[in-house]
């Protein structure tokens, strides 16, 4: 009865996880304009790049302005090798410096070559929204308030 039960849990996290992959699928695909904002190291950017096998239409962005101030932001990252990576193997966009609680108007000048539209995004995730520091359940509220305001137009 007890293997059972041990098969059963088994199956459910196979189930879970292939729900999971699925909603990965639909979520994030190589046909997605994805917009991947706060993003520290661009670790994750990265890593979706590699999972999408393209960086082609993703935006990645970091709140720190200076690739020195994210070096000394993460000293134990290669944010350097990083964005080489991105910007020339997976051939993403990738914009320092983004502050989400104000509209930044270098969104207007991203171009998809049709149009000559502003780009629009299809997906946007924001990566550990936090105002810094503890207890700062306010600040972070008007974090996420922002965000949402500032993300609307994408």
């Amino acid at each position: 009865e007890e293997a059972l039960r041990d098969l059963k849990d088994q199956l459910a996290l196979v189930d879970q996880e292939e729900g999971s992959t699925q909603w990965m699928r639909e979520h994030f695909n190589p046909e997605k304009r994805i917009l991947v904002v706060g993003d520290g190291d661009l670790s994750f950017s990265l890593s979706l790049c590699r999972w999408l096998g393209s960086g082609s239409l993703v935006t990645c962005s970091t709140l720190e302005a200076s690739v020195s101030e994210l070096q000394q932001r993460y000293v134990h990252s290669f944010v350097q090798q990083t964005i080489e990576q991105l910007e020339n193997a997976w051939k993403a966009t990738v914009i320092l410096g983004v502050d989400v609680t104000v509209f930044d108007q270098r969104f207007h000048f991203l171009d998809t070559g049709e149009r000559g539209s502003r780009r629009e995004f299809d997906v946007i995730v924001f990566n550990f929204p936090h105002a810094g520091g503890k207890n700062f359940i306010d600040k972070n509220q008007e974090l996420l308030l922002k965000f949402f305001a500032w993300s609307r137009p994408l």
